[in-house]
Formats: C-alpha cells, sequence, structure tokens
C-alpha cells in the first residue's frame, strides 16, 4: 500500500513540475529579428472618389496624388530590411489559465483605417472594434463616418464568415466572440468594411502568453518563455509562416532571427 502511495505522489509530484512553469510565467527571454529580402510586392492604389467619405478618408498619410488615392503596402519594411507587422509565438504550448483571462483584442477604426493591422487573438474571445471616425465638414457625416465591419476566418483558398455589425456614428463598437472552426489547420481572422475596401486588419490565434509583435525595425522580445526545447513560429498575413527550433533556458537570452523572401 505504501509503494502505492508512493507512486501516486510522485506521478502527481512531476505533473506539478511540469505545468507549473506555464502558471508561473518563469523561464527565460527570446529575441531577435525578422527580415525580408528580395523585391517588394507591387503597391495596391485605391482611387477615393470610388468610395464613400473620399474627402475624409483621404486624409490619411498613406495616400498618393495629394490624396486622391488610398496606397496599401502588403509588405512593408525598415530601412535595413525589417519586417514590420510580423508576429513572432511559441506555438505548442496550450495556457488555459491565460487564455480564460484573456479578454478581448481591441482594433479602433480611425481615419477609415483599421488599427493595428496586426494583431492576436483568443478563440472564444471577444473582438472589440471601435469607430472613431467623423467628419464635421460633412452633414451627412458629422455624427460619424458609417463603417460596417465583417470578420472572416481564413485558410486559404477558404473563407468563413462569422459576424457584420454596422457601425454608424463615431464611438459606435462591437464586441463580439469569434468561434474558430478551422483552428487546428492555421486559419487567422480577416477584418474588412463594406464601404470601404482598402480597410484590413489581420488576427492571429494564439494559446499562450509566448508573443511577440515586431516593431517597425522587425525587432521583437518574447519573455518568461518556459526552459525546454520550442517550435518558434514568425507569421505575416502576406508572407505566411517561418519556424524554427529553439532551446531556452532561464540564465541566457536566446537569439534567434527569420529570413522572409520575396515569392
Amino acid at each position: 500500500m505504501g509503494s502505492l502511495i508512493n507512486v501516486r505522489f510522485l506521478s502527481i509530484f512531476f505533473v506539478a513540475v511540469m505545468i507549473a512553469p506555464y502558471l508561473a510565467y518563469g523561464g527565460g527571454i527570446v529575441k531577435g529579428k525578422v527580415s525580408y529580402h528580395g523585391t517588394l510586392p507591387p503597391a495596391e492604389k485605391f482611387v477615393f472618389a470610388s468610395f464613400p467619405n473620399s474627402r475624409f478618408c483621404g486624409k490619411h498619410p498613406d495616400t498618393s496624388d495629394e490624396g486622391r488615392r488610398r496606397v496599401i503596402h502588403p509588405v512593408e519594411t525598415s530601412s535595413d530590411g525589417g519586417l514590420k507587422h510580423a508576429i513572432v509565438y511559441i506555438q505548442g504550448l496550450r495556457d488555459e489559465q491565460w487564455m480564460d483571462k484573456f479578454e478581448s483584442t481591441n482594433v479602433d477604426i480611425r481615419l477609415c483605417d483599421f488599427l493595428p493591422l496586426t494583431a492576436i487573438v483568443v478563440n472564444g474571445k471577444n473582438v472589440r472594434v471601435v469607430n472613431h471616425d467623423a467628419d464635421p465638414g460633412d452633414p451627412k457625416a458629422e455624427k460619424g463616418v458609417a463603417h460596417t465591419v465583417r470578420a472572416y476566418e481564413v485558410l486559404k483558398p477558404r473563407s468563413k464568415p462569422l459576424f457584420s455589425v454596422g457601425l454608424p456614428i463615431k464611438g459606435a463598437e462591437l464586441n463580439k466572440p469569434v468561434k474558430m472552426k478551422m483552428l487546428k489547420k492555421g486559419s487567422i481572422i480577416r477584418l474588412t468594411c463594406d464601404q470601404h475596401e482598402w480597410m484590413r486588419s489581420f488576427l492571429l490565434p494564439v494559446q499562450n502568453p509566448f508573443y511577440g509583435i515586431v516593431d517597425d525595425k522587425g525587432s521583437f522580445t518574447i519573455e518568461n518563455v518556459p526552459p525546454g526545447s520550442h517550435s518558434i513560429v514568425a507569421w505575416h498575413p502576406k508572407m505566411g509562416k517561418v519556424e524554427q527550433t529553439i532551446e531556452v533556458s532561464e540564465v541566457d537570452a536566446v537569439e534567434v532571427n527569420f529570413d522572409f523572401k520575396s515569392k
């Protein structure tokens, strides 16, 4: 009987040891840079006059021809090739406690644009979008520039509609959960606007807090990564994913760099 109790105690002990680092978030630092090499894909251009609120939307800084066209760059880089808008994350670790506490993914609409372009999302949790647009110079839009936000679960070439919500005035918001059906196959969430075709935001599902959104130079830092061998992934909405394996310790920071090449 004594040996059976000892076996049970040891089993519980080892399970606790395996789980504890994930809950306590004690661990190492992973840092590095995501870069892009090659010719940048061509910009997409949208003539404002073909869409509602052309004068107001034309105030956006990313325009050409004195505000007559909205210019979208599918891939943006820094002067030294750092890839902007990428997200780096540890895959294969599922932190139920962190996921339960996650409240929402927050996206703002400003000057007919979704901000940020890329963010993380947790399956089953809310996506919150707030409309900050109003045009005092237009009697029809002084209370708000209307946007209709559509969310899709995307696994190319498939695209599954999740919801569509109108935000007609400044201050209007949606706050809805996303329920992803293709998550295990690598799907993401894409937001669009019915009124303004260039508006888009891409949300990457994660299952733990061990991720980093790169800065304008493509650099990232992920803290408190549990020690051990992990699969780490760099993702970009246009370029896809690059994966590596790393060894993390509590003593030394791990540096890992990712290179995307033009397709």
